[in-house]
């Protein structure tokens, strides 16, 4: 798996197209553009709605993520704080993810990340796509809820547990 931030992607496109020529998997994060040059070599694109909503405002984050997927073809998935993380599948399928009841938010620094994360490490343990954005936002939910991004590292084994407790809802 290759992974990018947004400001690495331009720069990154060659790359993007020898991961696609090996058969390899790419995710990049917080690419909102329908017409963004990456999206057709992206395999898991992983968004914001918040920066999605400073970018395009009055957007509904549904419609612009099946724009986002139908120019990619890939997986769209875009996380909302607390509300339910909405998944375009490849085949234009859509479900959600509730994210857990967090009862005393510390700090969201480095709740994407972990988010990106947690999702990855379920992408390379083989699992289906729906766990693996459960357990990105258990361990996104995990990490608000420490001081920082690098102080506290969650055990993947509390991930899994609460990943394993989060429901899912077809669209």
């Amino acid at each position: 798996i290759l992974s990018f931030g947004q400001h690495a992607v331009n720069e990154a496109i060659p790359g993007l197209e020898h991961v696609r020529e090996m058969g390899l998997v790419s995710a990049i994060g917080d690419i909102i553009h329908p017409d963004h040059p990456s999206l057709p070599l992206v395999d898991y694109a992983v968004n914001s709605a918040d920066y999605i909503r400073v970018h395009f405002p009055g957007a509904d984050i549904y419609t612009h993520d099946r724009l986002v997927q139908q120019a990619s073809g890939g997986v769209v998935i875009t996380t909302d704080s607390t509300h339910p993380i909405h998944v375009v599948d490849t085949d234009g399928s859509e479900f959600l993810v509730h994210p857990p009841v967090v009862e005393h938010v510390v700090d969201t620094t480095g709740a994407g990340d972990s988010f990106k994360a947690g999702f990855m490490y379920g992408l390379t343990h083989d699992l289906p796509l729906d766990h693996c954005v459960r357990i990105g936002s258990a361990a996104g939910s995990i990490q608000v809820q420490h001081m920082g991004a690098t102080d506290y590292l969650a055990p993947i084994e509390d991930v899994l547990a609460l990943a394993d407790t989060l429901r899912v809802t077809p669209l």
